[in-house]
């Protein structure tokens, strides 16, 4: 389910709703950390869309706090 909120938020990112978009990729960091955690790559995969779209938000502190989150997927999960 968290793949479809990534989706979905590529979407409204891609038509310029940042906020909406913001909101979609929150849900499915969330139900990430409940679901697989901190350290799985679908997880890394929220945590890089809310910091590519924060850097489009002109919020740069915020893009590389969630940027440098994400644990290498290929070395914990390869």
């Amino acid at each position: 389910m968290a793949i479809t909120h990534i989706v979905l938020g590529n979407i409204l990112h891609d038509k310029g709703q940042l906020d909406e978009a913001l909101e979609m990729y929150k849900k499915a960091l969330d139900l990430n950390m409940k679901t697989v955690g901190e350290d799985h790559p679908e997880t890394a995969a929220a945590l890089i869309s809310i910091g590519t779209l924060c850097g489009d938000m002109d919020d740069s502190v915020a893009a590389e706090d969630n940027l440098k989150r994400p644990r290498d997927p290929v070395a914990d999960f390869g």
